[in-house]
């Protein structure tokens, strides 16, 4: 806008108003930043495991909690690991489970035979990201 004595004063006023724009934009920014770091991360499976273990074969009972995909646990025996591939997973029907993507869900069972158990052994059921069940075999 032109005044009459010639002076331009419209540059400042869309100045103002773009400044205006970029810190209303940042706030926007930082705010949704914010928020997003309060969102919780993925937590990890809880679950209630009943151990057995008679002479050469450990069996883990599933008694509450998350289902997980068999294909996602690794049992391991006294350091020695094993993977789905390795032990026999059943449904509570007792029908052997050996697609990875079978879940370990309320009822099934694992079990791992023809082990050499003295007693002492340490057995621990976990995924990739946690131990979900550790125990001492009798």
């Amino acid at each position: 806008m032109k005044r009459a004595g010639g002076a331009e004063d419209a540059v400042s006023e869309v100045v103002g108003e773009m400044i205006l724009i970029a810190i209303v934009l940042i706030l926007v920014s930082l705010v949704g930043i914010s928020i997003y770091g309060l969102v919780p991360g993925e937590r990890e499976p809880s679950v209630d495991v009943l151990f057995e273990n008679t002479g050469g074969s450990v069996a883990l009972h599933h008694k509450g909690g998350d289902a997980i995909p068999k294909g996602d646990l690794l049992l391991f025996i006294e350091g020695d690991r094993f993977t789905h591939a390795e032990f026999a997973m059943y449904d509570q029907n007792d029908n052997e489970l050996s697609d990875p993507d079978a879940l370990f869900d309320l009822g099934c069972r694992i079990e791992m035979s023809g082990l050499d158990l003295t007693g002492g052994e340490r057995v621990q059921l976990a995924t990739p990201r946690a131990v979900i069940f550790s125990g001492v075999t009798k």
